[in-house]
Parts: C-alpha cells; sequence; structure tokens
C-alpha cells in the first residue's frame, strides 16, 4: 500500500504545478509595431491570461481588466477597445507621442506582467513612432462655412481606399473624416461615389468631403488611416485663433430674412428673423440692431428667432455689418488710391487675407473692422507681394483713421507697426491700400498680441518670448584674520617628547622620522 499511496501524492503534485503554469500571464508579440506621432494606432497584443472582465465601475473594481503602456523615458496609455479584448488578446489606440522606440507593458486585474513573461524575441514587444508612419494635413479650405459644407483637405494622405467599418488587415484604407464631434463624409452616396480624392506617390494629396452635424463654432479635423499609421497630425499653424478660441475650421449661421424692415424709433418692434443654424449650445443667442442689443424673446429654434428691437441709435453713416472684410479689385491700375469703386468689383472675404493669379495689373481695397478677442497691446504688419498701406481708427468711426504701417514683409518679426492699446470686443475700423502687377499677388493683414494666453504648444501662430540673460559679478579675494592663543603659559612650555621602539633585526635597516613634512636625519 505504501507504494500506491507515494505514486498518488507525486500526481496530486504535478497537478497543482501545472495549474499554477497555466494562470501565469504572457506577452506573446504585438501587431502592427509602427504608427503615428498624433496617436489613433490600434494595436493588438496577443498573449495568454488577459483579463475576463473590463467592467471596472464601482468602489473595488479600478483594477480590474487589462492595461496596456508604450515605455520609454516617459510611459503612455495605450486607450484600452473593450470590445476587442479578450482573454488571449488586447486592442488598444495610442496616444500622441514623440518619435522614438517604445516598449509594451501589461497589467491584467492590477497585477504587472513579469519582465521574464513578455515576447520571445524583445523586438516583438517593440513599438516605434515614426513621421513616415504619420499621416499630416497641410491645408484645409475654405477655413471656414456653414453647417453641411464641402471641405478641401491636403496633405499626407498614404492612400486613396476608403471604408467606414472595421479595418481590412490587407489594404490599408481611411476609415474616416472627423469634424469635431461629427463626421466629414467623404463619399457620395447617391452617386456611388467619392466627392474627390487623389494621392501622387510620395502619398502626398487632397480629399474633399462634406460636414455633418448643426453645430456653430470651432472645429478641429483629423483623419484616422489603419494598420501601422493612425490618426493625422496637423500643420500647427492650421490652429486658428478666434474670439472664442482655437480652432482648425469655423461654422457659423445664415440669415436669410426679417419680419419687418421698419419700425418704432422709441423701440419696442418685434422683429422676426429667420434664417439656419441658430444654435445655443456655447452661449445664449445675441442680436444687434444698428450698434444696440435687441432683446431676444425665448425660445428660439434653429430657423427663427424673435426679439423686441431698441431704441433708435446713433446716427452713423458706416454700419460694421457681419463677419468678414469686403475687397474692392479694379484691373488695369495699380495705385491703389485712384481705385473708382464704381468701376471696381466686390469681393467678400472671411480672412484678413487675399490673393489672385494672372490677373495683370490690378488694386484693390480691403474695408472692415478688427474686433480684438482679448485687452492688450497690439501691433500691426502687412505680408504683401507689393507695398501695402493699413490705415486703422482707434474707433468704430471711419473718420479717425491714420495711417498705422506702410511696406511688405514675409514675417512680422521683420517690422510691424507701433504697439497699441486695444480693448477686447470693441470694434476698430480699418482699411488696407495694394496694386501690383506680379503674376502671384497676395496681401494679409497680421496683429501681434504682446500678453497671449496661448502657448506655442496650442497653436503654431503663438511664440514663446526668448530672452537673453546675462549674469555677471566680480571676484573678491577672501581675507581673513587668524589670531592664535594658547591657555598656557610660554615659558612654562615643554616639547613633546615620544619614544619609539623597533624590534627586530635592524642590523640592515636605515630609519627616518617625520612630521607634517619635517623629517630627521638617518
Amino acid at each position: 500500500m505504501k507504494p500506491i499511496g507515494r505514486c498518488v501524492s507525486i500526481f496530486a503534485l504535478h497537478l497543482m504545478v501545472s495549474s499554477v503554469q497555466s494562470s501565469v500571464t504572457k506577452v506573446l508579440n504585438i501587431s502592427p509595431q509602427k504608427g503615428s506621432r498624433n496617436g489613433g494606432t490600434r494595436i493588438t497584443v496577443k498573449g495568454v491570461n488577459f483579463s475576463k472582465s473590463y467592467f471596472s465601475f464601482g468602489q473595488g473594481n479600478e483594477n480590474l481588466g487589462s492595461k496596456v503602456w508604450l515605455t520609454s523615458l516617459t510611459s503612455y496609455p495605450c486607450d484600452i477597445h473593450p470590445d476587442g479584448s479578450h482573454q488571449s488578446q488586447i486592442t488598444c489606440y495610442t496616444v500622441p507621442m514623440p518619435v522614438g522606440k517604445y516598449t509594451i507593458k501589461v497589467s491584467v486585474d492590477g497585477v504587472d506582467v513579469m519582465d521574464t513573461d513578455y515576447c520571445p524575441l524583445t523586438t516583438d514587444c517593440q513599438f516605434t513612432v515614426t513621421d513616415a508612419n504619420t499621416p499630416t494635413i497641410d491645408m484645409i479650405r475654405p477655413a471656414s462655412g456653414l453647417p453641411g459644407a464641402f471641405l478641401e483637405v491636403s496633405g499626407t494622405l498614404v492612400t486613396t481606399r476608403y471604408a467606414a467599418n472595421e479595418p481590412n488587415e490587407t489594404q490599408t484604407l481611411i476609415l474616416r473624416v472627423y469634424f469635431g464631434g461629427q463626421k466629414c463624409e467623404l463619399r457620395d452616396f447617391e452617386k456611388d461615389s467619392m466627392y474627390g480624392i487623389s494621392v501622387d506617390v510620395h502619398g502626398k494629396g487632397y480629399f474633399k468631403c462634406k460636414t455633418e452635424g448643426t453645430y456653430i463654432g470651432n472645429h478641429n479635423i483629423s483623419f484616422l488611416i489603419n494598420n501601422n499609421y493612425g490618426r493625422s497630425l496637423p500643420s500647427p499653424a492650421l490652429k486658428q485663433v478666434h474670439r472664442n478660441g482655437i480652432g482648425m475650421y469655423q461654422t457659423f449661421t445664415e440669415i436669410n430674412g426679417l419680419s419687418v424692415s421698419k419700425g418704432s424709433r422709441a423701440g419696442g418692434t418685434q422683429l422676426k428673423i429667420t434664417g439656419k443654424y441658430f444654435d445655443e449650445t456655447d452661449s445664449p443667442v445675441e442680436v444687434y440692431v444698428g450698434d444696440k442689443p435687441c432683446k431676444v424673446l425665448s425660445p428660439i429654434n434653429d430657423t427663427e428667432i424673435t426679439c423686441v428691437t431698441p431704441e433708435e441709435s446713433n446716427v452713423l453713416s458706416h454700419f460694421s455689418g457681419n463677419r468678414g472684410m469686403f475687397v474692392f479689385l479694379q484691373k488695369g491700375i495699380t495705385d491703389p488710391f485712384h481705385l473708382d469703386k464704381n468701376e471696381a468689383t466686390v469681393e467678400h472675404i472671411d480672412e484678413s487675407t487675399w490673393s489672385a493669379t494672372d490677373t495683370g495689373p490690378h488694386a484693390i481695397q480691403m474695408v472692415g473692422y478688427f474686433v480684438p478677442a482679448y485687452t492688450g497691446h497690439y501691433s500691426f504688419c502687412l505680408k504683401a507681394a507689393a507695398r501695402a498701406y493699413l490705415y486703422l481708427s482707434l474707433s468704430s468711426n471711419p473718420n479717425d483713421k491714420t495711417l498705422f504701417f506702410n511696406g511688405s514683409v514675409t514675417m512680422c518679426t521683420i517690422e510691424t507697426s507701433n504697439t497699441v492699446r486695444l480693448e477686447a470686443d470693441r470694434k476698430y475700423y480699418m482699411e488696407v491700400y495694394y496694386g501690383a502687377s506680379t503674376f502671384a499677388s497676395y496681401v494679409t493683414v497680421a496683429t501681434i498680441l504682446s500678453e497671449s494666453p496661448y502657448s506655442q504648444e496650442m497653436t503654431g501662430l503663438a511664440e514663446h518670448e526668448k530672452q537673453e540673460i546675462t549674469i555677471t559679478s566680480a571676484t573678491l579675494q577672501e581675507v581673513q584674520a587668524l589670531h592664535i592663543s594658547s591657555s598656557g603659559n610660554p615659558g612654562t612650555i615643554s616639547p613633546d617628547v615620544q619614544m619609539i621602539t623597533i624590534e627586530g633585526s635592524t642590523l640592515d635597516c636605515s630609519f627616518v622620522l617625520g612630521l607634517n613634512g619635517a623629517y630627521t636625519g638617518i
């Protein structure tokens, strides 16, 4: 019976060891192993004994589920995609990271995977962020418009293939174009064709898409490419500074009509405004008649606003109107001061920049208002293909305008106007005069705010202030006075006497005694 008992004991121990080994979490490999600087790369981590549950809500459940990090000098989380994760696979999306190599790290239900239980080959657990795997957005046209408008996006697109479903492992696809919280659709489903897309052999190209949603405000735009790419990285200069924040594109409303065109000078007339996209998501709607607010009556809807008019405003010879500037263009002359507005064509622009090609000799006048977003000290400059002139009024009255800048520069760091303090939300009238006969003609009004709330990391239009600091000091030799004293009487002080005994054979040896660099003779 004893041999049988020993056999049973050994068998039970074997089962226990096997059970422990089978519960060890191991990471076998990851794919893909390259991705975008701006994140959005979908990584699949293969392994064994990953978490069974990703329900981590509620007290005591914070550590449930598998978690993934990409580590170098800094660790970055990889956002878990629960629907693509189970006991033998974790799916996650990378976040924006600098170019470089990263090592995958995994924890399961709050317990880190042991270093010895990662990929058999170290390179199978490495992820590399490169510029070559980063799609880009270099230009967006136009920069603003109504909801539902078309955009043209240029940059590094990589592919012309488009699919809005799950990634196809065998093809590189544009999965989705994001327009704020909505999407920008690439395909015309009625015609079953793309609105427009083209890519050259270097991956550079453009696509056209139709915006969705009715939100009025600032939008960021990006697109996502599967496999070893990810989310697009916009050019920093595309992040425009608006009065209500930063965005790559801005939507605005449309006014179609008014219920009445006349009313009492004392005010009190109910005015019904019809249009589209009257959106109050970010802030209540404001209506102005002349330069005074028209009291809005609640409720409003997407297409109709009713307000009560104010009393008559001061008689103004010039009304600011809505957003943008007017451009008067006359061909055949280059002197903008002799432009005849009766002969000129009129164009409305939504930015303080105008450009044209192959127009021959021409002259323009730009007319509009500058409304600062912040109170502060501003300076102005003109970027132009030829000499241009900026007239600015420190009020809304055109009659107060003075010459503020003349010339043409490529960068406003070269030359600017004098600095002037302007107040937020006030309207300052301005005019620009420009004439040229160049093939590629352009003029842009640029402003510089000395004290900006935005940093270089938030928009490419901001620059960090650079200061050169020189620190000097005078070097003086330290002088110390030492006073040595003794508590004893100098007359009674006797030298220290020491006796040194040397034992052993000394027939072939010579001895010297030394103290603090002073030595006896041999």
